[in-house]
């Protein structure tokens, strides 16, 4: 990846892209051209037990994958880096911060 490249995906990302900046995220890169997000704890983004949501996981996943694909990639013919990533993730149940409790 050329330092040109990096910083065009950086704009894109940190001054472009509308959910970079609702969810308060911020992309780098590692040396070796991968692409790491950031993201601040944000109460907001809990579920309703009180841990991070797991689509907050799965879009910060997305989108370094994503990152880290198009740095790595030329532009395509139709004028653009990878068109999609596929992402699986599989995360343990949530551990509740509250317990129930009945009298």
């Amino acid at each position: 990846m050329t330092q040109r490249r990096r910083d065009e995906l950086l704009h894109l990302f940190n001054h472009t892209a509308p959910i970079a900046r609702t969810f308060g995220m911020k992309l780098s890169y590692t040396d070796e051209g991968n692409a790491v997000i950031e993201l601040p704890y944000n109460p907001a983004l809990d579920h309703a037990l009180g841990g991070i949501h797991g689509g907050i996981y799965a879009t910060l996943l997305d989108s370094a994958g994503w990152f880290t694909a198009a740095a790595a990639h030329t532009i395509s013919p139709a004028g653009w880096p990878p068109q999609r990533c596929q992402c699986t993730c599989s995360l343990p149940p949530a551990r509740p911060r509250y317990a129930p409790s009945a009298g």
